[in-house]
């Protein structure tokens, strides 16, 4: 395989420099892949890459190379002496097969013995400086597995320059495969002795900056999808197949849905009651360990704990499927899982869905795979906040649909009753009820944690208000529930809380201790240029009502402040009525997904809402 790759791919090492490319750690000078299928849908696939190393932090990086695989049914050779660091002067540091080359579990097969065929391959280069070279070579040999499909997603961009990037496909004749190029990618094709060879590359790639929050590169850059799959009806029977082979309802899964008796409570019951293993479809596929053994493991994957739970659903004679979520939009006409990064439960109610997960947001999860509930809708309930496009492939018995969620934004709301005092003491209640993602980052948060490890959470909060606040008391409910919202509450105290300028009082607006979903870190940058996702559509209202003292005359209230579009709601409210002042602070991002165009009109209304002048009011003493 090696020799027909090198055919298509063969290129002179060119010298690039890292004045050429000053925001590059690295530059790929060749990036190539080869996969050839043969007749019994065994493959091999073989990686080449030749890298310059620019700065210390591209060597920290890059000098250490992983490949996944799935250790049942696959083999990763790295060879050698074709893998090596080439020094400035021509000279080569080779790979020690003892010291440079190892086997990894993933963190998943740690966390979980049923896992451990997920594997990483690592390959460690030695004598790496600043200006060397390094090239890497492996192959990947696959066995043949009774369901031959072929399926992928090659993205032709990096956070790194590309001189060149190349795959090539090579296929049995009687294989029909279907593709689709995103962006600007040429393609050559050679037909001989009943194979056929498809070569996909494109020349000097631009880096593609990080930017936070943004789509991963595979759902909206450069790219080359293929499949075998030629109609969506092919796609679910197959995803059926894998997946309804692993629903077993012993008796101890009948016996305790019917015990249980409702949705609900089941699905509080899995998703509280089993360990949640962070694990997707590219490590494990699309095959969900038997219901039975499930059960008795009291650990899943969300893959696994959406089996468990249409297990004990269809245990109770209630019908439930699996709900396949692209959160980065789907190719319609081009049918493969590779869109498919989550699941769900959908329940059919007459021509509507309802969505459970069954998967908690603990601290093991990182924001951005965190799976969990959004508030009560009128037509589902309740949904998956971590689903961005909204779209969903619900794969029946005998069908399969998409379905298009309703973009419609969970709502939480935070009420403060205050009391400003003559000396400057400020006291009084906060009380949230958060529902959707911001429930899911205060779960994420506090679950779990100790009463004492929660209450110094709560003193963190109080003393946000001001230095020196003195938590009274505190309460919280349902962090243990994943169907109602968050309830919080908070009683302070503070001294001293005014500021004395030449003329006049400052009192600076309290603001909401209870966000925990991010506002500010999607703003800041420049500009985007790349799509970005907020999770779900959320909204959080701040409503405060502050009692003054009479001895006080409000010589300035900030004017009121609203944006509201098809994007965005930005609201600041102030009214000042006898002994009252009172403010309402509404921020809420409408959709999940946001083009690069949308930034500025979203970073116009945040600026807005987080002026100075909106966050306190001038007093003057009688």
């Amino acid at each position: 395989m090696v020799l027909w790759l090198l055919g298509w791919t063969f290129l002179n090492i060119i010298q690039p420099e890292a004045k050429d490319y000053p925001d590059a750690s690295v530059i790929y000078t060749l990036d190539s892949m080869g996969v050839m299928v043969n007749n019994d849908f065994s493959q091999e696939t073989y990686h080449h890459i030749v890298m310059r190393i620019f700065t210390v932090r591209g060597r920290n990086i890059y000098s250490n190379f992983m490949q996944r695989y799935d250790k049942k049914n696959d083999k990763i050779e790295i060879l050698l002496p074709q893998t090596h660091t080439i020094k400035q002067n021509g000279d080569t540091i080779g790979i020690s097969k003892t010291e440079g080359i190892g086997d990894l579990s993933t963190v998943s097969s740690f966390m979980a013995p049923v896992y451990s065929n997920a594997r990483l391959k690592t390959c460690i280069f030695g004598g790496v400086e600043t200006g060397d070279f390094i090239k890497y070579t492996a192959v990947k040999f696959t066995t043949p597995t009774e369901q031959k499909v072929l399926f992928g997603n090659v993205v032709f961009a990096s956070d790194e320059p590309i001189s060149h990037k190349v795959f090539v496909l090579k296929l049995p004749d009687k294989l029909k495969l279907n593709y689709k190029l995103v962006g600007e990618i040429k393609i050559d094709s050679v037909y001989e002795k009943g194979e056929l060879t498809y070569k996909f590359y494109r020349d000097s790639i631009a880096r593609m900056e990080h930017e936070k929050y943004m789509f991963p590169m595979a759902a909206f850059g450069p790219r080359l999808i293929y499949t075998s799959f030629n109609s969506w009806n092919k796609l679910a029977g197959w995803l059926r197949g894998n997946f309804e082979k692993s629903i077993e309802i012993d008796h101890k899964i009948q016996e305790k849905a019917k015990d249980l008796g409702d949705i609900g409570r089941i699905c509080q019951f899995v998703a509280t009651g089993w360990r949640d293993i962070p694990v997707g479809f590219e490590d494990i596929g699309f095959t969900p360990t038997i219901t039975g053994k499930i059960y008795k493991n009291k650990y899943g994957s969300p893959l696994d704990k959406v089996a468990l739970l249409i297990a004990m659903i269809r245990s109770i004679g209630i019908e439930a499927y699996p709900s396949y979520i692209a959160r980065y939009g789907i190719e319609k006409d081009m049918p493969a899982p590779i869109y498919f990064d989550d699941i769900v439960v959908a329940v059919p109610i007459g021509e509507e869905y309802l969505f459970f997960d069954p998967v908690f947001p603990d601290k093991q999860f990182f924001p951005i795979i965190i799976s969990h509930i959004l508030g009560k809708s009128e037509i589902t309930y309740p949904l998956p906040f971590n689903r961005v496009s909204g779209t969903c492939f619900i794969v029946k018995k005998d069908t399969a649909i998409f379905y298009q969620i309703p973009n419609q934004a969970s709502k939480s709301e935070v009420l403060a009753e205050l009391t400003l005092s003559m000396d400057g003491t400020l006291s009084g209640k906060i009380m949230g009820t958060l529902n959707g993602i911001d429930a899911a980052y205060a779960r994420k948060k506090l679950h779990g944690k100790t009463d004492k490890e929660i209450k110094q959470a709560f003193e963190g909060y109080a003393s946000s208000i001001g230095i020196g606040t003195k938590l009274v008391s505190w309460k919280i409910s349902n962090l243990d529930s994943i169907l109602a919202p968050v309830d919080l509450e908070l009683e302070f105290k503070i001294s001293n809380y005014l500021t004395e300028q030449t003329q006049e009082t400052r009192f600076n607006l309290p603001s909401n201790i209870f966000r925990f979903a991010p506002i500010a870190s999607y703003f800041g940058c420049e500009k985007r240029k790349y799509p970005f996702s907020t999770l779900s559509p959320h909204i959080t209202e701040f409503k405060v009502r502050v009692k003054i003292p009479n001895g006080f005359n409000v010589s300035y209230i900030p004017e009121n402040f609203e944006m509201e579009n098809d994007l965005v709601i930005a609201r600041c409210e102030f009214e000042h009525e006898a002994e009252n002042i009172s403010y309402n602070y509404v921020w809420g991002f409408k959709k999940g997904a946001y083009e690069s165009e949308d930034y500025n009109k979203l970073e116009q209304a945040y600026m807005g809402f987080v002026a100075p002048k909106n966050k306190f009011v001038l007093f003057k003493r009688r």
